[in-house]
């Protein structure tokens, strides 16, 4: 039955009235932003001089962690709080629900440690500052899920000597079940790493972020998914956190466009717009500090082949290095030929280690001149190319591997030329069928060394997984005396035990224990905590937001006026919202192929359709594209957009003030 033109803007109405308005968030939330907006002494408006008759209006997490650390130093100005009665905030950032805020005010420069006493077979976790201040913001990390947490805050003067000790009791909630994963061991044995450690399971279909210590408790947890590639460590102490459902639509998995730079209590110091968007993985250069970000090339019609180096203090581009400049044509004729899933960063020499996984491949590359130094896979594959001359030669018995993912550099010995990796072995060949594929229905951890004054490589060990037939990566412990398979995406398995680590003795390759985990992840790291790089309040003078996304550009007419649709129930699905200073619409992927902003003087346009699904697993995903308002000239705008074949108007209008 035919709907009518009040009919269909009175469904739209109905739906976005149904929508949360996001902006002030809890009770602390709300207290810091009523704070925030009393004051005139801060040049930056939340709003972002945007008016929309938009209901769902949302700040990202820099935004709320800047106007966050506004009142949290406003309450220390105030200088109310002590060590006996201190400032406490769990979760403050409303991102990590397992970490609070202790603040309070000192006479002297004092400097903290903390203890967070131990619970269910754990032993204490204790954290320590080295800097000195009157002004005390202590990041506890660690606390238990759904618990009662001791916490000891002991003081140290500037000779060490301790001058306070003070107990605090701190109240965890139990972190909702769909964000918890959960880690079994089958010999009910500890994990071995170290007491001030945690063991990180982070991405997958589930998207979780959890962190366990080594009896397996959930110590550290993210309360929102973040993009199915999971989070990246920095060495800062920080990692890089990419939206899982703010993207950009490409031939296959959507690419996050906007990235955060995040630390463990859950705050956010930086983003990042991405134009090209990221996927992956990420790092930074251990010599420099810039950022490195999986991205793709997009212009010539190829995607997840791309890396893309960021100045991390203001977000430029610097350099990307796209897989077709290194590597001839011979396996370039699909979209995602190359599918970088990892990279480890070789400091001092401008060199990276990449994983490309659609050519089971490893290689070497020369960023600087953007050429290949050596080539790791069967020779047989190069063969009649381009890189024939770059495959390393093998020495002794290796075992070939395919689709591999999470290469790591273990060891670094540039004087005698000697590097040595591990990674995971998925074993699969679904993606490039060679001839020399084995048919084996199990994955390995493979670590081989490379001798690259010689040009050969040999394989030093291989331990046996079970078939984990995408993602996953491995780890050598820093001891060398352990190794893991960490098995994101188990082929067979039961309800509860959806992945698995394996645990092995480096040197016998005895299976020292075998962990089940309730979910699949990505990828799996150890963590240690700087507290220190959570200490400082943020720069109080604007967030820092830097990058850019595709605008929209303008058009001199719009097409033939765009009509209504009979099919109410498809334009009921969108849903509109305002994200800073960006329009964003959530639809399914590659639904929505071009937006309309206008009005009597200017025409608006972006075009979403650069790219086709091409993947029946991606193609069913919802997630918000993202219009960027900044470009467009003052004024009130109306909002069109083309869905699939058709053309509609929308109820909503923005306006632009400055």
């Amino acid at each position: 039955m035919a709907s009518t033109k009040g009919g269909l803007l009175q469904t739209i109405r109905k739906k976005i009235r149904k929508n949360k308005f996001e902006v002030k968030g809890n009770k602390f939330f709300k207290k810091a932003y009523e704070y925030y907006e009393s004051q005139n002494k801060y040049n930056f408006d939340a709003n972002f001089s945007i008016d929309s008759n938009i209901l769902l209006r949302v700040n990202s997490n820099t935004v709320r962690s800047f106007i966050i650390d506004v009142y949290i130093e406003h309450l220390l100005d105030e200088n109310t709080y002590t060590l006996n009665d201190p400032f406490i905030e769990v979760d403050p950032y409303n991102a990590a629900p397992l970490s609070a805020l202790v603040a309070f005010n000192t006479k002297n420069e004092r400097r903290f440690s903390y203890t967070v006493k131990g619970q269910n077979g754990s032993p204490d976790f204790t954290l320590e500052s080295k800097i000195f201040t009157k002004r005390q913001r202590i990041p506890v990390v660690g606390l238990y899920d759904g618990a009662q947490n001791q916490v000891v805050i002991r003081l140290y003067d500037k000779n060490g000597k301790q001058m306070h000790e003070h107990e605090i009791n701190i109240k965890t909630k139990s972190v909702d079940e769909v964000l918890k994963n959960k880690l079994t061991s089958e010999k009910e044995q500890k994990l071995k790493i170290g007491d001030g450690e945690f063991l990180l399971i982070t991405g997958g279909f589930g998207g979780t972020t959890c962190g366990f210590d080594n009896n397996y408790n959930l110590r550290f947890a993210l309360s929102k998914a973040p993009h199915p590639y999971g989070i990246s460590l920095l060495r800062n102490g920080r990692f890089l956190y990419a939206e899982r459902e703010m993207r950009r639509p490409n031939y296959g998995n959507a690419h996050s466009v906007i990235v955060y730079q995040m630390d463990f209590l859950g705050r956010s110091y930086i983003t990042y717009k991405m134009k090209k968007g990221t996927h992956h993985w990420a790092t930074d250069e251990e010599d420099s500090g810039k950022l490195l970000l999986d991205s793709s090339s997009y212009d010539d019609g190829h995607l997840e082949n791309m890396v893309t180096e960021i100045d991390p203090e203001n977000g430029k581009i610097l350099r990307n290095f796209s897989m077709n400049d290194f590597f001839d044509d011979t396996y370039t004729s699909w979209h995602d030929w190359a599918h970088i899933n990892s990279f480890h960063y070789i400091p001092g020499s401008d060199d990276m280690v990449v994983s490309c996984r659609n050519i089971h491949t490893i290689a070497r590359l020369d960023l600087k001149n953007k050429k290949i130094k050596w080539i790791f896979t069967n020779p047989e594959f190069y063969k009649g190319t381009d890189q024939e001359s770059l495959c390393l030669k093998p020495v002794g018995d290796i075992d070939w591997f395919f689709q591999q993912h999470g290469v790591n550099i273990i060891k670094n010995d540039p004087e005698n030329g000697i590097l040595q990796i591990v990674f995971l072995d998925n074993h699969t060949a679904n993606r490039r069928p060679v001839d020399w594929f084995d048919g084996v229905k199990e994955s390995y951890v493979i670590v081989a060394e490379i001798n690259e004054k010689e040009g050969t490589v040999k394989q030093l060990k291989r331990f046996k997984t079970e078939l984990s037939i995408t993602r996953s990566n491995a780890l050598v412990y820093k001891d060398f005396k352990t190794v893991f398979g960490m098995c994101g995406n188990l082929a067979d398995h039961v309800p509860g035990k959806r992945a698995k680590i394996f645990e092995f003795d480096y040197e016998t390759g005895e299976q020292l224990d075998l962990i089940t985990c309730k979910r699949d992840f990505f990828a799996s790291h150890i963590i240690e905590f700087d507290v220190d790089s959570m200490t400082s309040p943020l720069e109080i003078t604007k967030p820092r937001i830097y990058g850019s996304l595709v605008s929209p550009e303008k058009v001199k007419k719009l097409p033939k006026l765009m009509r209504m649709s009979n099919q109410v129930d498809q334009i009921n699905k969108i849903k509109f919202r305002i994200f800073d200073n960006i329009l964003q619409i959530r639809a399914k992927d590659h639904r929505v192929k071009k937006v309309y902003l206008y009005n009597r003087d200017n025409k608006y346009m972006i075009d979403f359709t650069d790219t086709k699904q091409e993947s029946k697993i991606f193609k069913k995903q919802s997630y918000f594209i993202s219009i960027p308002l900044e470009d467009l000239e003052n004024g009130r705008y109306k909002i069109g957009i083309k869905f699939r074949k058709e053309f509609f108007k929308t109820p909503f209008t923005i306006t632009k003030n400055k």
